[in-house]
């Protein structure tokens, strides 16, 4: 039987100071000489997007890819018409996940990623980005009534976060802590940066 969750829960954020400034930015066409041949060939560019990273990429009400990062996509794309001297360029919109989307990029299932995916030495091991677009930092959430006020008081305690988003320092600073990351049980709240919640 699940845990009911508390009516009329209140939380609060605390500053995630172990992962510093995340760079986001668009990922640009990687291996650009054959990913503008294709675009020339086809006439269209594969544009990835997301259902659900408001505001940057996430799908309206009538299901179209809509938000700030589709916008400077669809800039992009007109900057490549321009360059590759072409009348028309259709741009053909395919829906990506954090799980996919850096191999969708790698193996040219599409031509660039709009979204919020983190800048980061892995990941520009693989593919390119362009000059980022937003710069933000994560946050920890717990309850309003909690003690807990900083990352140290998170030792021993089960927390939840959104699968496939860079963790590097984090991770770190958590082992080195005692923390513990696990799924979501029963009814917990979820944010799009993650949460964390005493046990």
């Amino acid at each position: 039987m699940l845990e009911k969750p508390r009516a009329r829960a209140k939380w609060r954020l605390l500053p995630l100071i172990c992962v510093g400034t995340l760079l986001v930015g668009l990922t640009p066409l990687a291996n650009a000489g054959p990913t503008l041949d294709k675009i020339r060939q086809s006439g269209k560019i594969v544009l990835g997007h997301r259902e659900s990273s408001v505001p940057f990429s996430y799908m309206d009400g009538n299901k179209r890819p809509v938000g700030y990062a589709l916008d400077l996509c669809l800039k992009l794309a007109e900057a490549v018409r321009k360059q590759l001297d072409l009348k028309s360029l259709t741009p053909e919109y395919v829906m990506v996940t954090p799980n996919n989307r850096i191999t969708m990029v790698a193996e040219g299932k599409i031509d660039t990623e709009c979204g919020s995916t983190t800048n980061n030495a892995e990941r520009r091991e693989t593919v390119a980005f362009t000059v980022p677009h937003y710069i933000t930092g994560a946050r920890y959430m717990v309850r309003s009534d909690s003690r807990i006020t900083d990352i140290v008081g998170f030792e021993n305690k089960r927390m939840v976060s959104t699968k496939a988003l860079p963790a590097e320092s984090r991770g770190r600073a958590n082992r080195e802590r005692g923390l513990v990351y696990g799924p979501a049980r029963g009814t917990r709240p979820r944010t799009r940066h993650g949460n964390g919640r005493e046990k």
